[in-house]
């Protein structure tokens, strides 16, 4: 499922077929949807997210990832994201 480093775990999916932005939020303690629908005891901390971190990106792509990670509901139902597609959600997670 995913790479286990120093730092924690890293998972990787594609966004367009895997789910939105935030789809690990179900298991980031704090968070809104970690909060509401939890559906088991798995507790992590998003310690980084990075969108297409496997390929060099050009600046205005840079920008629609900051901006999709930043406000990622927003990104999401926007023209930009049908303009600047990811390719690579990578999350890395620690386990509380």
């Amino acid at each position: 499922m995913g790479q286990l480093s120093e730092r924690g775990l890293s998972v990787g999916h594609e966004p367009g077929r895997g789910g939105p932005l935030r789809s690990l939020d179900y298991f980031v303690e704090g968070s809104l949807f970690f909060e509401r629908y939890r559906f088991n005891d798995a507790r992590f901390q998003m310690l980084e997210i990075y969108l297409d971190g496997h390929r060099k990106t050009s600046y205005l792509r840079g920008l629609c990832a900051a901006l999709a990670i930043a406000r990622p509901d927003r990104f999401e139902n926007s023209l930009l994201s049908f303009l600047c597609p990811f390719e690579l959600l990578t999350f890395v997670l620690r386990k509380a």
